[in-house]
């Protein structure tokens, strides 16, 4: 579905023209296009950044591009609330966080359903999402804030949500994080997002937000939205994906191995193969369980290798200052030469500290300082702090499994006498 990159605005600025039932689940299309349409400097940086993917994907075409390294984005999550029930819980966020990081990883349970000729097009990323764990100024953070509002339902054509004065919340750096605002929105939309080619001119404003009974799995969720995949789909465009129908008739979503097709598949779960929405499509039909299509929540399962590429060149171009970001890296071990605990978080008391190896792992840390046979205790903890795991009277070396642990970041406090180590543990099964 590749074509000519001169395109590329006209494509995008044609959304404008679609109709509101076109719009109303996802705005990210038609905003993008506003900010086409009002800056000479948008066009340009899209182009850019076009330009570059582009070189990506030849590059990937060609097996000249390396394999991706993991790369880590530390995510802040903004409740903004005028109910009760609009105050999310950390559970439902935490929730947000394994069904973003299942998606993008060719985890989730339901690819099984992908139809046998699309699964040689499943795609994965090595893109995780932690939830910070430390704000700007380098203070300890759950990764949540949370602002009580007196606006009932924020108007997405404002940002107010992302604005202090405005009743909402302010931005973290946004080269720093990954900024997701949840709450009220009015209307019938679920969400919205900042493409990565508008950083230049809306950076105040980027991020991704998502309406709070459509985000993560909590029983507040309504109707066909209750898996997260809105969220799934939202961080899709923020990473430079459009929607796959290219947002006109038979549009280009600038993706070789999707199918074209006419429009989108609005709030249903249709039949393999499909073709009710389209006059373009080939003998397979539309890629409707495409995360960038409007199906229900439990009919989405894949994204294609193309798409998975364009999210590549989004992290190292536009987006690449998050790979270096400190919002969740607390502090290296300056004295450890052994190899991966460059990774590992230490906080010293006495020396000499605790060391782990291999870090990442796929299950099995190996903890060890100076001292052996020395009673040692050992606490796991979450991304949000509360403990996982606690192991007493253990001796150095000692081998922590956490293979039947889900992937992710967790913490790892070491205590042996006077001396309290934080470990910070990378688990990649």
């Amino acid at each position: 579905m590749l074509k000519k990159l001169q395109k590329c605005l006209f494509i995008t600025l044609s959304f404008i023209g679609l109709s509101i039932q076109a719009q109303h689940k996802c705005l990210s299309g038609i905003k993008h296009a506003e900010i086409l349409k009002n800056s000479q400097l948008a066009k340009e940086e899209n182009q850019k950044l076009e330009n570059y993917t582009q070189k990506i994907v030849s590059d990937k075409a060609k097996s000249r591009t390396q394999a991706a390294e993991v790369i880590y984005i530390p995510v802040v999550v903004h409740v903004v609330y005028n109910t009760p029930e609009q105050n999310i819980s950390d559970s439902q966020i935490a929730s947000q966080i394994e069904i973003l990081n299942k998606d993008f990883e060719g985890k989730n349970a339901d690819s099984t359903a992908i139809p046998s000729v699309f699964k040689p097009l499943f795609s994965k990323t090595n893109i995780k999402f932690v939830l910070a764990n430390r704000d700007p100024d380098g203070n300890t953070t759950t990764g949540i804030t949370r602002t009580a509002t007196n606006v009932t339902a924020f108007n997405s054509s404002t940002e107010a949500v992302k604005k202090d004065a405005d009743g909402g919340k302010t931005a973290w750096d946004v080269n720093k994080y990954m900024n997701m605002w949840v709450c009220s929105i009015d209307g019938t939309t679920l969400g919205y997002a900042t493409l990565p080619g508008d950083l230049a001119t809306n950076g105040a404003l980027d991020g991704v937000v998502i309406r709070y009974n459509a985000f993560g799995i909590a029983s507040i969720n309504e109707g066909d939205n209750t898996l997260g995949r809105t969220a799934t789909h939202e961080v899709w465009h923020w990473l430079n994906l459009s929607h796959i129908w290219g947002d006109a008739d038979c549009g280009d979503d600038f993706v070789s191995d999707t199918p074209p097709q006419s429009k989108p598949n609005e709030s249903n779960c249709p039949t393999f193969p499909n073709n009710a929405n389209t006059s373009c499509t080939g003998a397979n039909g539309e890629m409707f369980m495409n995360y960038m299509d409007y199906v229900n929540d439990a009919c989405m399962n894949m994204f294609s290798v193309g798409q998975g590429t364009r999210m590549y060149a989004a992290i190292n171009g536009a987006r690449a200052s998050l790979k270096t970001s400190t919002g969740y890296v607390l502090s290296t071990n300056p004295n450890s030469s052994l190899p991966g605990n460059n990774t590992g978080i230490v906080v010293k008391k006495n020396a000499p500290s605790f060391f782990v190896n291999p870090n990442p792992s796929t299950g099995i840390f190996s903890i060890k300082n100076t001292s052996l046979n020395v009673a040692t205790s050992v606490v796991v903890k979450n991304v949000f702090g509360n403990i996982v795991a606690s192991f007493s009277d253990v001796k150095m070396p000692y081998s922590l499994d956490l293979s039947s642990f889900s992937d992710g970041l967790y913490f790892v406090e070491v205590s042996q006498n006077e001396q309290k180590d934080l470990l910070k543990l990378i688990l990649i099964h």
